[in-house]
Formats: structure tokens, sequence, C-alpha cells
């Protein structure tokens, strides 16, 4: 038979085992959020430099559309010839 102080035991954590647990938990919690730190970072990195590669492939694009429309050829042999420059 079953005392009565056995039947008014309770189960559960103890206090040491709750602050382990909060421990380790935050331990995990905070290593996936500098990973993700990290990571939004390098992307926000990368999305500036490709948006600079591409600003700057627009600026070479006009720069040689404009070049060809002033007549430039890059043939050096032939800059002084004027029948090899169609724009003229």
């Amino acid at each position: 038979m079953l005392t009565m102080k056995q039947k008014q035991r309770q189960s559960g954590f103890t206090i040491t085992e709750l602050l382990i647990t909060t421990a380790l938990g935050l331990s995990v919690i905070g290593s996936i959020l500098v990973g993700y730190l990290a990571t939004y970072t390098s992307s926000m990195d990368t999305h500036a430099a490709s948006k600079m590669n591409q600003g700057l492939n627009a600026v070479m694009n006009l720069m040689i559309t404009e070049f060809r429309r002033a007549g430039y050829s890059g043939n050096a042999a032939n800059a002084t010839d004027p029948t090899t420059n169609v724009f003229q």
C-alpha cells in the first residue's frame, strides 16, 4: 500500500534540468542566428556587386554605341582611310 507521502510526490523537471535545457536551447538559437546573419550579409554583398556589374555593363554598352556613332574604328591601320568608315 502507498503511503500518504508517496501519493503527494510530484513528478516533473528540476530547476537544474530546466536551466541546462534553456542554456542549450539558447546556444542553438544563437548559432542559427549567427549563421543566418552571415548568410544575409554575404547575400547583400553579392547583390550589391551584381548591381554594380550590371550598371558598369550598361555604361560600357552605351560608350561602345556612342563611339561607333562617332565613327571610331578599332582598326588603327585604316583609321586615316575615309572609305573604311561607313559613318562618314
